[in-house]
């Protein structure tokens, strides 16, 4: 319905507004004459009483006719109101003309009866007969000895009433008038401004899902747009730094790919094209076997990533002997650790178990042991467990290069490969990433200690 928020909001605020605006006039309105209603009304009563007190006197004969009508008749001349006494029989005791009958109208003879009944009647907005303007008319029976001797009839003109009522409606419609102007203008301006970050930040965001580049946002303030714009800014700089190493995982993959795809297709072609000779066809032949099982590791590294960034991997959990396991480990390893100069050490107890996935844990400590192996030139590498408080420590050390104070908060970051912290041996970086995010797969955690040349302390905690 409505193409932009921009729209949207000032429908909505100036909707809002104009059903204020109304409600309060007809609030305003209704109180208004209420008020002066009952202030009519309450005058009324006040004159009846001393109308009341005056034929009091009268039926004592403490004051003359003469005097009761002077008394009347200045009443009604002040307040501007025909002042009617009736009789029982309804004949008007303070008219010279005795016999005039006060019959305006049915609904008029009906309240008299009434009146005439003991009950007080007050209404407004009768017509008589005699003029067509607005009247309120107040019904009051005089009590004398206990008996109704009369009653006490007041007419009050509410042309003046009117007159009010209709200048304070136009004074309402002109304050209502000029409060939506105003309260327009301002819904225009906060609209506005509310609007046009969200409408910056829209454009941006469809400038950067195209791959363009955009400034960061500069949205000062406090409220939910500004925390939506800082938001944003973080936003892109986590696509710009996934970006990198995107494109720097694409790199190092690819250059890991070719490498031993160009090793595999020369030997394999120098051994067809009989440039290999017989007696060195089997060492060529190995070397391409090894490549091809560096490809298989490599591909499957990237697969093991993806199911648990997609959350397809599922623990199959069981008690096992974790000594057991660690014990396998040191004599898959060791032979190719002695090869390259160096001692593995061990150091757990024989009877540990642990309630986990052992494949999983197997593959977390292979991937540590295996970059462990990766930097450590001479010295040894040692691997440990023990059981204190309420969990199993695992520990892989080493004394290798080691890792950088500024460098030590990415090695578990996904393509964060060993050329990033200072050595030349390959690897897409998703070993470390994988281990952590099985650790944290079982709750777990990871912890890492390292000094430059001094070498590395991996940290298991399940």
């Amino acid at each position: 319905m409505f193409k932009n928020i921009y729209t949207k909001l000032v429908v909505i605020y100036l909707t809002l507004l104009i059903l204020i605006v109304i409600l309060l006039s007809v609030f305003s309105i209704g109180f208004f004459y209420k008020q002066y209603s009952e202030e009519a009304q309450i005058q009324s009563l006040a004159m009846a009483d001393k109308i009341d007190g005056l034929l009091t006197q009268y039926y004592n004969n403490e004051i003359t006719k003469k005097e009761l009508t002077s008394w009347i008749d200045a009443m009604s001349y002040v307040a501007s109101t025909k002042i009617y006494v009736l009789n029982p029989d309804k004949t008007i005791i303070n008219n010279a003309d005795s016999s005039e009958q006060i019959f305006t109208n049915e609904n008029v003879y009906k309240d008299i009866t009434k009146v005439m009944e003991g009950e007080v009647v007050i209404k407004m907005g009768l017509l008589t007969q005699k003029t067509d303007n607005s009247i309120m008319y107040m019904g009051k029976p005089f009590i004398y000895n206990n008996e109704i001797a009369g009653i006490i009839l007041l007419f009050t003109p509410v042309e003046q009433f009117a007159k009010t009522i209709e200048s304070m409606l136009y004074g309402i419609i002109s304050i209502s008038i000029l409060i939506t102007i105003i309260g327009s203008i301002v819904i225009l301006l906060i609209s506005k401004n509310i609007s046009k970050p969200i409408t910056v930040i829209s454009d941006y965001a469809r400038k950067l899902g195209k791959g363009q580049a955009v400034d960061d946002l500069d949205i000062i303030g406090q409220d939910e747009i500004a925390k939506l714009a800082k938001a944003f800014n973080e936003m892109k700089r986590e696509i710009k730094a996934s970006e990198d190493i995107r494109k720097e995982f694409i790199a190092n993959v690819s250059h890991e790919l070719r490498t031993p795809l160009t090793t595999i297709i020369g030997f394999l072609k120098g051994i067809l094209d009989g440039v290999i000779k017989d007696e060195e066809q089997t060492r060529y032949i190995q070397i391409a076997y090894d490549e091809a099982n560096r490809l298989k590791t490599l591909t499957t590294e990237i697969l093991d990533a993806t199911k648990i960034e997609s959350g397809r991997v599922m623990l199959n959990i069981t008690k096992f002997s974790l000594s057991n396991l660690l014990d396998d480990i040191f004599m898959e390893f060791n032979q190719e650790i002695q090869n390259r100069g160096l001692v593995l050490l061990t150091e757990y107890r024989k009877t540990l178990m642990l309630e986990a996935d052992r494949d999983k844990i197997k593959q977390v400590i292979i991937n540590i042991l295996g970059n462990a192996m990766k930097f450590t030139q001479k010295g040894y590498i040692k691997i440990s467990a023990r059981y204190a408080n309420q969990k199993m420590i695992i520990k892989v050390e080493d004394t290798g290069i080691g890792i950088s104070k500024e460098k030590l908060p990415h090695i578990f970051d996904k393509f964060y490969t060993a050329n990033t912290y200072g050595s030349a041996t390959g690897g897409a970086g998703l070993g470390l990433n994988i281990a952590r995010n099985l650790v944290q797969l079982h709750g777990g955690k990871i912890l890492v200690e390292s000094e430059l040349n001094v070498g590395t302390i991996i940290t298991i905690e399940l």
